[in-house]
């Protein structure tokens, strides 16, 4: 492991002395169980060092320290994902992309005026964009690809939003909500859904643990990939 640099040879400090610094006002004004660092994956080496010299120096402090890294957003290209211009993609502009694609595909003859669709366009686009960050393995490196995240089905934020407009109509229809009563299982699908549903709270243990929200994304559309297309599948 290379030492942690401090101070360069022109007397300026590096990130190494800011976040050794942090570490130790942290302990001093929060005294925390754990630090998370939830930042770039390829800074791992980097905050080796910082925590090791928090370590070695007596600054830990018996505070945990974990760094929590993530891949980057790239092009088709599969080299980070930049603008026209070749600046840096900010979040703002990814939102806007998918934003003016979720617009393209929505249907103008659904009675919804241009405000109205607009609305809807974003509350998809939103979709597409968490869902899609948080369905890859945290430390896996994506492209960017507008068409894939915002269809409505496969993988995808606004197939799991069609999902949920679908349960609420038939809520809807049904007229009032279901109330307790016996689970009966008549269906190969139902059961696949049924073992789903059990299998939720381990789930979202698994991901708390692992600090990998893709667990959690698989298990949401896993289970319908799983079942064949019924009645009771439908039914939700």
């Amino acid at each position: 492991m290379p030492p942690l640099i401090l101070e360069k040879s022109d007397g300026g400090y590096t990130y190494g002395a800011t976040d050794l610094a942090t570490i130790i006002q942290r302990h001093s004004d929060l005294r925390p169980d754990a630090v998370l660092y939830v930042v770039d994956a390829r800074q791992a080496q980097h905050f080796q060092q910082v925590f090791r010299a928090a370590a070695i120096t007596g600054h830990a402090n018996g505070t945990t320290f974990q760094h929590i890294g993530f891949g980057t957003i790239n092009g088709k290209d599969g080299k980070p994902f930049k603008t026209r211009a070749g600046g840096v993609m900010r979040l703002e502009d990814l939102l806007d992309l998918a934003h003016a694609k979720a617009l393209e595909e929505l249907p103008y003859n659904a009675g919804l005026n241009l405000a109205e669709l607009s609305r809807l366009a974003e509350q998809i686009s939103v979709a597409a964009i968490k869902f899609q960050d948080l369905k890859n393995n945290r430390l896996s490196d994506y492209a960017f690809d507008v068409d894939s995240f915002t269809r409505f089905e496969g993988k995808t934020g606004p197939y799991l939003q069609y999902a949920v407009v679908r349960c609420n109509a038939i809520l809807v229809k049904a007229g009032a909500v279901p109330g307790p009563g016996a689970i009966v299982l008549g269906n190969p699908s139902e059961r696949v859904l049924a073992l789903a549903l059990l299998a939720f709270p381990e789930t979202l243990e698994a991901t708390v643990k692992r600090f990998e929200p893709s667990v959690l994304a698989d298990h949401a559309t896993a289970w319908r990939r799983r079942s064949a297309p019924s009645t009771a599948t439908r039914r939700c």
